[in-house]
């Protein structure tokens, strides 16, 4: 098979497009908004998995 890298490489681009920057998610009385560009870190590898850090910022409110 062989496709860990690049099958984690499409995950990496579908999470970053997926939060854009001032991204709003609301449910309820809940609001999640992204505050920062999601970034991907170098790879973490060892034997057995290909790990791809992604990091974003996002504040959070319960609304009342």
């Amino acid at each position: 098979m062989n496709t860990g890298k690049s099958d984690a490489l499409r995950i990496c681009d579908a999470i970053i497009a997926h939060f854009p920057l001032n991204l709003e998610l609301k449910k309820d009385n809940f609001a999640l908004y992204i505050n920062s560009v999601p970034s991907a870190y170098p790879t973490i590898t060892d034997k057995t998995t290909y790990t791809i850090p992604v990091s974003m910022n996002y504040h959070a409110d319960t609304l009342m």
